[in-house]
């Protein structure tokens, strides 16, 4: 049996290998690492020296770049989930509604510390969110750039409450992690799936990307915070 080597993001650790166990075509080998950023461990920067792999899993804008770059096949290119910003607080504010924008910008103003992500989802927060709220300065001086889980933060009363990718936040007991919030909020991303230039196993790709649109993975995806493409 063939083994994919692909490219991940760390923070979907817990969906691919869960979906590695039921996927029979071939063997799955996974290269966690950040998507984007200087780090040589980043899928971006390992695209750019080569490294051998068959496929990458990115945001589909930073897929986009890689194609432009010549790093991925524009041929063989698919969605394989959605991701979206979840917000967690401690489990004795868990009655705290935040369904819409100005219930949102209450609970902001009213928590004396805000957790977000190093990653792409604090920078969404910080320059995206967070500017379209009549209070925005006030919030601003109350985030706290978290090196870590968001969620163990939230837990441990390092802050009242944090933002992060909702795969990330289900990894932590001990928190309410908050659905309901507005779409804005949410920034839902599409993940998707591309085979490198150069890999002799596209049709392997081509196979497992597939995969991703079926009603067994759509079920992983589901139970583990993300949503089906």
């Amino acid at each position: 049996m063939k083994t994919l080597q692909i490219l991940a993001p760390s923070a979907f650790a817990p969906a691919l290998l869960r979906l590695s166990e039921i996927y029979g075509h071939c063997d799955l080998n996974f290269r966690w690492g950040p998507a984007a950023g200087a780090a040589p461990t980043s899928i971006v920067s390992q695209l750019k020296s080569q490294t051998a792999a068959d496929a990458a899993l990115l945001p589909g804008p930073l897929m986009s770049q890689q194609i432009q770059n010549g790093y991925i096949d524009q041929n063989c290119r698919a969605k394989a989930f959605k991701t979206c910003i979840a917000v967690a607080v401690s489990n004795r504010r868990a009655s705290v509604e935040l369904d819409t924008m100005d219930r949102l910008e209450a609970a902001l103003l009213g928590a004396e510390n805000i957790g977000v992500s190093e990653a792409g989802s604090g920078l969404y927060v910080r320059d995206r969110l967070i500017p379209r709220f009549k209070s925005s300065e006030r919030i601003t001086t109350r985030l706290r750039v978290i090196d870590g889980p968001v969620g163990k933060a939230v837990r441990d009363g390092e802050v009242e409450l944090g933002f992060q990718q909702r795969i990330e936040l289900m990894a932590i007991e001990g928190i309410t992690i908050l659905h309901c919030i507005p779409e804005a909020a949410m920034n839902p991303t599409p993940i998707e799936i591309g085979a490198i230039v150069g890999s002799p196993n596209q049709q392997e790709v081509k196979d497992f990307a597939a995969f991703f649109a079926s009603n067994e993975a759509g079920a992983v995806l589901n139970e583990m915070g993300l949503d089906a493409p």
